[in-house]
C-alpha cells in the first residue's frame, strides 16, 4: 500500500505534549505514530516524532505537525506497507472473555491477545498479568492449530 511518513525533529518540547500530539496524530487518520529518540545538532537530545498514513491523510496530519508541535517544517517521505489480514475470535480463561487478535499466510500464523481483555481478566481472577497472557495465547494457539493451520 502506498503510504506517506512525516517526520519532525524536535528538542524543545516535554514528553507530556509529544503524547498529546501523537494521540493526535492517530485520531486523526494516522496508520501509526512513535517518536524516536535523536541526537540533533550540537549534541542536543531531541525526539523524532514520526507519523506513517494513507496519501490523503497528509494534509490533517501535516497541519497538527505544524499546529501542535515546535517545529517549523514536516518531512514527508514515500513509504510502501504491506500488512497482513486481521481477524479476531474470542477464548475464555476461567469464563473471562478474552479476544484473539490473528492472521494467516502461507508461511503460517500470528496470534496475540488483546492487552485490555488480559487487563480485565487479570483483574477478576486476581491472576498475575503475564500469567494470562500467556495462558491466552497458548489457548488461541490451539484454536488455531486445531482449524488446521501448520
Amino acid at each position: 500500500m502506498r503510504m506517506r511518513l512525516l517526520e519532525a525533529n524536535l528538542d524543545d518540547m516535554t514528553p507530556e505534549v509529544l503524547a498529546h500530539v501523537q494521540e493526535l496524530l492517530l485520531a486523526a487518520g494516522a496508520a501509526d505514530a512513535w517518536q524516536e529518540p535523536i541526537v540533533m545538532k550540537k549534541g542536543r537530545s531531541g525526539i523524532k516524532l514520526c507519523a506513517l498514513c494513507a496519501i490523503d491523510v497528509v494534509p490533517r496530519l501535516q497541519e497538527i505537525f505544524l499546529r501542535e508541535t515546535s517545529t517549523w517544517g514536516v518531512r514527508i517521505l514515500p513509504a510502501e506497507r504491506v500488512s497482513l489480514t486481521t481477524d479476531f475470535f474470542t477464548v475464555e480463561l476461567a469464563g473471562e472473555p478474552i479476544r484473539i487478535k490473528y492472521a494467516r499466510w502461507p508461511g503460517g500464523v500470528k496470534c496475540k491477545p488483546e492487552l485490555d481483555d488480559c487487563l480485565r481478566a487479570a483483574e477478576a481472577l486476581q491472576r498475575p498479568l503475564a500469567a494470562v497472557i500467556q495462558d491466552a495465547q497458548e489457548k488461541g494457539k490451539q484454536r488455531l492449530y486445531a482449524d488446521g493451520s501448520k
